[in-house]
């Protein structure tokens, strides 16, 4: 799997420039989205629901054949960590460590540093 830096980078600056719209603990709620909902809607993911507090208002509409998607009444969801997992193209463990609710700015900077190294050896 090959990390995709352009869309990490993306969305960490993002996250700088506006961390008012963002929430660690959540992929996404009426206060901001995590790492991992940034970088799903970057990817161009769309939200189930308009309102993020509305239920399974952290899924996004899944794209045909996508892997861990489940289906709601006539429409087949993904939650944002397993698209930004996918997008991002991280293995599990990095995602873990990227996704960790409990991370900081600082820690965000750090492990996106790691892992754009990891991609350049």
């Amino acid at each position: 799997m090959t990390i995709n830096v352009a869309l990490l980078k993306q969305t960490l600056a993002h996250i700088e420039a506006h961390p008012d719209e963002w929430n660690q603990a959540d992929y996404r709620c009426g206060s901001g989205m995590c790492v991992a909902g940034w970088a799903a809607q970057f990817a161009g993911g769309k939200w189930y629901a308009d309102d993020p507090d509305a239920g399974f208002g952290d899924a996004l509409i899944a794209e045909p054949d996508e892997p861990n998607s489940f289906r709601m009444d006539d429409v087949r969801l993904v939650y944002a960590d397993h698209r930004a997992q996918r997008v991002l193209g991280l293995d599990g463990e990095q995602a873990d460590r990227l996704f960790e609710g409990s991370n900081s700015l600082p820690d965000l900077r750090r492990i996106v540093a790691e892992l754009v190294e990891e991609a350049a050896a």
